[in-house]
């Protein structure tokens, strides 16, 4: 079977492959695979869909990594508005996405915003895991 190259699921290895590299401190590598992920997951999937909410997370982790915060932050801000959107509040991806954003806020200093994010997301995983 041949995905040929703008398939969701070439997409999604190519976030896994940057993912690794992320875990590598290889951020220069893996922003043009991160990059490529998202064009090929909003054109195929959708600008509303979980798979390029993922790759837009990863994305914006290499953003902080490399001291691009105020970029970072939007992009966390995009991909956690589609993971609302596509799931509702009180999801785990959402809460993890949700976490993600605060750890961001916390290290710009924007407390208040990060508390409530972070409170969210404790409910919902909470609630998700509770048995």
């Amino acid at each position: 079977m041949t995905f040929g190259p703008a398939h969701p699921e070439v997409a999604a290895d190519l976030n896994s492959l940057a993912t690794l590299l992320q875990a590598m401190r290889g951020f220069n590598e893996a922003e043009p695979l991160l990059l490529r992920a998202i064009t090929i997951a909003e054109s195929a999937l959708g600008s509303n869909h979980p798979s390029l909410a993922r790759s837009l997370n990863n994305y914006a982790q290499v953003l902080q990594e490399t001291n691009r915060s105020k970029e970072a932050e939007l992009v966390m801000r995009h991909a956690l508005a589609i993971m609302e959107k596509s799931f509702g509040l009180e999801h785990p991806d959402v809460a993890i996405a949700a976490g993600n954003l605060a750890d961001l806020l916390v290290s710009s200093d924007h407390w208040e915003e990060a508390e409530m994010l972070l409170n969210q997301a404790v409910r919902t995983m909470e609630a998700s895991f509770a048995g």
